[in-house]
């Protein structure tokens, strides 16, 4: 039954209230995994059905058979003659192959289309595979972890690579996982993301920088579910499977080696390894059946080759003693690979189970780290200008536990020297902060250069409070801890130098490496005030902050640094080089903003960053300090403004910056599920995207709370939750 139609969750709704308040929130287990090489597909899909455990399993080991003997990929799309070998597939699933070769249309065309400023943004709009250039040549990227471009150029990606796990209604088997992936894996490298029913079913997540997609349960998932993976599969995606299989337990209880060896064949594909696998893969197995019998060891290894047509297969058997049964498969002419296993969802997740997660993960091409060292939290330095400003900071003490969690702990430098025994260590639920003179400035180790920072510091008050802390989890909650703590005086800039939890809008991952800007500040905003009366604006005055104090820095005419609605910072239309996250509460006549942000100064890894997009004939290099300097003063700038001169006289500098001049857009309503073009005006009283319809015509408002922007796609949708 093909696909009728999806109900999504909420919609793209109108802004109607004259009034609204700041809510821009930022921003068991038998393992089979399967490797192809990386893309993604278009849409297609079958009607959703509840399954069984049984049909669940059916369905997967099904997939995993056709997914390893599919036909050769040619141009990235299956070849008519190969498609006519795929009898293993449904009729509804070969309706997604037929589909692509087909142009797009109606609702399923999706693209961006800039009506009035196509010519001034001519020159962000290169091809899609090749890094976006200023008008002198750029410096190329060292460390980043490219694909290939033309010519063998490294391609910078877009996006950090993530990896997508799927525990159907299970977030403490999320986080279990999510927990030992962060050991297995290179730190600041990939993200991790919490793939959940909806989002399966949805296209979104089958992009580019999705390079493998875990799935901890098959039992709640329908045949839509699986047509998204076995398209994904298609387009050269990756999986691992940890969950219930029958293939390892059926090999294992075969009585006969012949039925051993037709039920690898038929994983493989009878009609290619038949000439592969015969005599003498029979006689492997019988050794490698007989070894284990005995010894309860074995580690065998079998390599073949179809001469006829080109395929190469491998075969492996391991088992030690304590630990579990592996079962390696590999079709190399395919990138295909599975791993079986008949350990537990515990041994995989916990203890040394994890070693078979790294196996899996290595096969399919993804780094793991090598002795990987724990990274411990720090304690936190603090420093003002002039020194006696904490003096002013009611609620401030000395030796005393403050604020929420983590709770805030501040001493004197001298204190700290003379008695290191009462300084408490740093942990998820107290941060120690030395208080640190200007004049004898922060331990040497410490890499962050506070001379530099407070020279080009120009503001009346903003960010004249510092607290630089070396490592921390995420520098939200030491930012809301210490306004609760201090809730009177506002501007006190926390910055990390790496965060082991950096979040971004929505409580996506966010990675923190060295030379990444990661900063909060508390700012406070009378409800009475122009901005009070408009406080969502309050984000965007960072977004134009933030661009403004970045191009006033470089050397370099148009430096193609924008604004990307409602909350990222982008260089010209393909990477994105930050992000902004914003939390409030009110309390009686004020606001309280924490409001944070993620900048890629100094760091290419792991996608791109500001120096990154540098002429290589310039020597200048930012830093870190000087950029959020200049990010405080910008702010504290035009913050006045907005109060001063109102908020047109803010939006028009705004605008200079942004990307979506009367750009075409496809709103998705999310009671219908109908897509709609409009025309991008501008953003409205509240700070919110107002669009007008091409086809009735009407003029409404979208909120960036409870929708997903895919700008650069022209896609506004509700979220998948």
């Amino acid at each position: 039954m093909l696909l009728r139609g999806l109900r999504p969750l909420g919609a793209a709704v109108a802004s109607t209230c004259s009034r609204t308040p700041l809510t821009c929130e930022l921003a068991h287990a038998k393992p089979i995994v399967c490797s192809f090489r990386r893309g993604y597909c278009d849409q297609g899909s079958l009607a959703d059905s509840e399954s069984g455990s049984q049909a669940g399993s059916d369905r997967m080991y099904d997939f995993f058979v056709d997914a390893l003997i599919r036909a050769p990929v040619v141009g990235g799309l299956v070849d008519d003659e190969a498609r006519s070998r795929r009898r293993s597939l449904s009729p509804g699933t070969l309706s997604i192959i037929n589909g692509l070769d087909a142009k797009t249309s109606g609702t399923g065309a999706i693209s961006l289309v800039n009506t009035a400023a196509l010519g001034a943004h001519s020159r962000l709009q290169a091809d899609h595979g090749q890094r976006r250039r200023s008008c002198t040549p750029t410096r190329r990227r060292l460390f980043s972890i490219p694909g290939k471009g033309k010519e063998g150029d490294a391609k910078p990606a877009m996006k950090p690579p993530t990896i997508l796990v799927y525990t159907a209604n299970n977030p403490d088997l999320f986080q279990r996982i999510f927990a030992s992936l962060r050991q297995i894996l290179p730190k600041d490298t990939y993200t991790i993301t919490h793939l959940t029913q909806k989002s399966l079913i949805a296209d979104h997540w089958q992009s580019e920088n999705a390079v493998c997609v875990l799935l901890a349960d098959t039992k709640t998932l329908g045949d839509l579910a699986w047509s998204k993976l076995q398209g994904y599969f298609i387009h050269s995606g990756k999986i691992i499977f940890l969950c219930q299989n029958s293939l390892l337990a059926n090999l294992t209880n075969c009585s006969s080696t012949k039925k051993q060896a037709s039920l690898l064949r038929s994983a493989f594909g009878n009609k290619q390894a038949s000439l592969s696998l015969g005599k003498d893969f029979e006689q492997f197995l019988k050794k490698s059946m007989k070894t284990l019998g005995k010894t309860k060891e074995v580690s065998d290894t079998f390599h073949a080759k179809d001469v006829v047509g080109g395929y190469k297969y491998s075969v492996v058997i391991h088992k030690k003693k304590d630990q579990p049964l592996l079962l390696y498969m590999e079709n190399r002419e395919n990138n295909a690979s599975a791993l079986f296993s008949d350990a537990t969802s515990d041994q995989l997740v916990t203890g040394g189970g994890s070693v078979l997660i790294a196996d899996a993960l290595q096969r399919l091409g993804i780094d793991i780290a090598v002795d990987a060292e724990e990274i411990q939290l720090t304690q936190g330095y603090m420093m003002c200008e002039p020194d006696r400003l904490t003096w002013s900071m009611t609620g401030l003490g000395y030796g005393e536990e403050m604020g929420l969690t983590p709770k805030i702990y501040v001493q004197p430098s001298d204190h700290v020297q003379t008695h290191p025994d009462l300084f408490p260590t740093a942990s998820s639920t107290i941060l120690p902060v030395e208080l640190v003179k200007r004049k004898t400035g922060f331990p040497s180790w410490v890499k962050f250069d506070s001379n530099l920072y407070f020279s080009n510091l120009k503001s009346k008050s903003l960010g004249k409070a510092l607290l630089y802390i070396p490592v921390c989890e995420s520098t939200m909650p030491i930012s809301r801890s210490l306004l609760d703590a201090v809730p009177t005086y506002d501007g006190i800039l926390i910055v990390a130098g790496h965060q082991t939890k950096g979040v971004g809008r929505g409580g996506n991952q966010w990675l923190c490496p060295e030379g990444c800007a990661m900063f909060t500040f508390n700012f406070n905003i009378p409800l009475m005030s122009v901005l009070g009366q408009s406080a969502t604006f309050v984000q965007h005055i960072l977004a134009v902050a933030i661009v403004d104090a970045v191009r006033s820095l470089v050397e370099v005419e148009d430096f193609q640094l924008s604004i990307k609605w409602p909350n990222d910072i982008y260089y010209g239309r393909q990477f994105k080089i930050g992000g902004i996250i914003v939390t409030s509460n009110i309390s009686g006549d004020t606001m309280h903003c924490v409001i944070g942000s993620g900048l890629n100064v100094a760091n290419s890894k792991p996608t791109v960053c500001i120096n990154d997009m540098l002429p290589e004939a310039s020597d200048q290099v930012l830093t870190v300090e000087e950029v959020l300097a200049e990010v405080m003063n910008k702010f504290e700038y035009y913050v006045n403004l907005f109060e001063n001169r109102g908020k047109e006289a803010f939006l028009k500098r705004y605008y200079d910056f942004w990307l979506h001049t009367r750009e075409e857009v496809t709103v998705q309503n999310g009671d219908t599920g109908l897509q709609e073009r409009v025309v991008i005006r501008g953003l409205d009283h509240h700070g919110f995207l107002e669009v007008r319809s091409k086809q009735s015509g009407k003029v409404f408002s979208v909120q960036d709370n409870g929708n997903t922007f895919d700008m650069m796609k022209g896609l506004i949708r509700p979220k998948q939750v």
